[in-house]
């Protein structure tokens, strides 16, 4: 009786589980599994297929007893238990365990294919688009994306300069453990181009990707103290009487040391830093590079510090300008215009 009164309070419609029913167009009859939330009707045939059908179609020709209609597995998928019934109370709510979302950028020749990572058990809305002049949006995507799936949000050249942006909301089926909203920008253009040590291996595609963290949980915020910093450095190794990479092909017979100032090279996630917080790492690299240049005399020294917004190269050649040193711009056919001379002797 429970499992009659149970049945009758979920189907919609006038089908109801266990109810033999023939098809009104075709020589094909079967008995009724249930309704779905759109409004179909899931009939099992008599070759064993279940076949969503419009109710409209269907002729209801009688109803046996649960028991003689259905197999004794049959009568388990469509008796749930009591603790079934009543399960959501008791059911976990999502989101016990902290998300992992990330954007996954994959290299496809010429074009980056970028994804949405959805490592949880969230469901999410979410939009991708480009942002023009920092005010205006323009939308690439947008849709549902279930939990823990990947989905291929677009295709892209790298041409010109722009900030893509990437905004998630989180929900669960039933009992969800609410969260804000994700909503990050990254930089992509001819300036900003991924680089080919960011791409890792990782078990979300079978080429290398790089994987952008979109939680704030994921973005480990990292605030340094002036010794601090220099604790990283010096287990970087960069600090004077620890040689760098030297490259002897761009200096002729004297080999001058390179010492490269992209952030990723010396902190192993800085996706929680604030712009300014990198820069200032950055120029503090700089600083003990140089001054161990001096030092140890130096004739040359190679900064690498790529284009970007041409910042960091600004402050280097502010700091420069101020102590006297002369410098120009490194070799273009090694390294475009991403990169200064430094000339600390004749």
């Amino acid at each position: 009786m429970q499992i009659y009164v149970f049945l009758q309070k979920t189907i919609v419609m006038q089908f109801r589980p266990g109810d033999k029913v023939k098809f009104k167009d075709e020589q094909e009859q079967g008995i009724v599994v249930k309704t779905d939330e759109n409004g179909w009707v899931i009939v099992k045939t008599t070759d064993g297929f279940e076949r969503p059908v419009d109710p409209d179609d269907l002729m209801l020709t009688g109803m046996n007893d649960t028991a003689t209609v259905f197999k004794e597995t049959d009568i388990e998928e469509l008796s749930p238990t009591v603790e079934e019934k009543t399960d959501e109370e008791d059911r976990l709510p999502v989101g016990e365990n902290d998300p992992l979302i990330y954007l996954g950028i994959v290299q496809k020749e010429e074009k980056f294919a970028f994804y949405l990572i959805n490592d949880s058990d969230y469901n999410l809305f979410f939009s991708f688009g480009e942002l023009s002049g920092g005010k205006y949006a323009r939308l690439i995507d947008k849709d549902f994306l279930e939990d823990n799936t990947k989905v291929l949000l677009a295709e892209l050249l790298p041409e010109g300069e722009k900030n893509l942006f990437i905004q998630c909301l989180f929900f669960g089926e039933h009992r969800f453990i609410p969260r804000p909203a994700c909503d990050r920008q990254i930089p992509f253009g001819i300036s900003s181009i991924p680089r080919a040590r960011e791409f890792r291996e990782n078990p979300y595609f079978d080429e290398k990707a790089w994987l952008i963290p979109l939680m704030k949980e994921q973005q480990e915020k990292i605030v340094m103290t002036k010794g601090q910093k220099t604790k990283i450095l010096k287990e970087k190794g960069d600090l004077p009487g620890r040689r760098m990479m030297l490259r002897p092909e761009i200096a002729g017979n004297e080999p001058i040391e390179e010492v490269d100032l992209h952030v990723e090279t010396f902190i192993d996630d800085p996706s929680g830093m604030s712009n300014g917080e990198i820069l200032e790492v950055q120029l503090s690299r700089f600083e003990i590079a140089l001054e161990g240049a001096i030092k140890h005399k130096q004739k040359k020294i190679v900064f690498i510090h790529g284009l970007g917004q041409g910042k960091l190269k600004h402050e280097i050649r502010k700091r420069l300008d101020k102590k006297k040193i002369r410098y120009q711009d490194a070799s273009f056919k090694e390294y475009g215009y991403g990169a200064t001379l430094v000339i600390l002797k004749k």
